[in-house]
């Protein structure tokens, strides 16, 4: 996408300035860094693979429940963790082994890697808080996030309604959100995301990968009846969802955060850099 900020001398000789102040500063020793991402790694590794096992070894139906609960909380930390260092290819030299861990990682929460990367870095950290721009502003038109933005009459009634839809809204990032951006020609953000064959197929095995993990295994192989699955399913995404909105407010909407607005060409009224300060 062409750069849509202002162009202003200060702010751009500040940004260099910055850089430099933090090349000068930042020290840290490869191995122990090395060292401790493995370590660390391994831990929630290992937590979520124990507790996705423990699926197979528990006869109750409240700690089949429980451990699925669990189960998911674990797997969406070892995402945060992770899946957005292995997106700006920060932990390997390799970018093809970054797009691996981060697309298994990804494979485990039921989100398509490939969709939320191209937002995420083309979108939410080219314009943040802008809307039209940051697609992480248009999770859905049901709930009024940005003031000013287009104000409609069940607005007036969603502090009843939100907190309800906020503990489905993993359920409608993997299943509506990420088909959505699927089938369509170019996604909100305005950048486009090309569809092309290799798209299509991590798409659809990712998306079966999951499903068969979380659903069909647990189904066949666990012994506990299909409404217990059923529960313990729509259950850990209930918990899943608020963690994740939670998070997502913390990054959005404070109270001094600034929505930076647009001209009639489009043009965000403000430079990069000040976008993400004040953002």
């Amino acid at each position: 996408m062409r750069d849509k900020h202002l162009q202003i001398d200060e702010d751009s000789r500040l940004l260099k300035e910055i850089q430099e102040e933090v090349g000068r500063r930042l020290r840290f020793d490869r191995n122990t860094f090395t060292a401790l991402l493995t370590v660390k790694f391994a831990i929630y590794f290992s937590l979520t693979v124990i507790l996705y096992l423990s699926l197979y070894r528990t006869q109750s139906p409240q700690s089949f429940i429980a451990c699925y609960i669990v189960y998911g909380f674990v797997s969406l930390l070892f995402a945060f963790n992770f899946s957005h260092d292995f997106s700006h290819s920060t932990v390997f030299k390799s970018k093809r082994w970054n797009m691996r861990c981060f697309t298994f990682i990804y494979s485990l929460v039921g989100a398509h890697a490939e969709a939320w990367k191209q937002r995420h870095i083309h979108s939410h950290h080219f314009a943040p808080n802008v809307e039209h721009y940051d697609s992480d502003m248009k999770i859905s038109g049901l709930i009024r996030v940005i003031p000013g933005s287009m104000y409609k009459w069940y607005h007036r009634f969603q502090h009843l309604y939100a907190p309800l839809a906020y503990t489905t809204y993993s359920l409608f990032w993997i299943f509506i959100k990420d088909f959505v951006i699927l089938f369509s020609r170019e996604d909100d953000t305005g950048y486009g995301t090309s569809k092309n064959f290799r798209y299509h197929v991590s798409f659809w095995l990712q998306k079966c990968f999951y499903m068969a993990m979380i659903l069909l295994l647990p189904l066949f192989f666990s012994g506990q009846s299909w409404h217990t699955i059923l529960i313990g399913f729509i259950l850990m995404h209930m918990f899943q969802s608020l963690f994740l909105l939670f998070t997502f407010f913390m990054t959005h909407h404070v109270e001094t955060t600034a929505y930076p607005g647009i001209d009639q060409n489009g043009m965000i009224r403000s430079s990069w850099l000040m976008n993400q300060v004040k953002s």
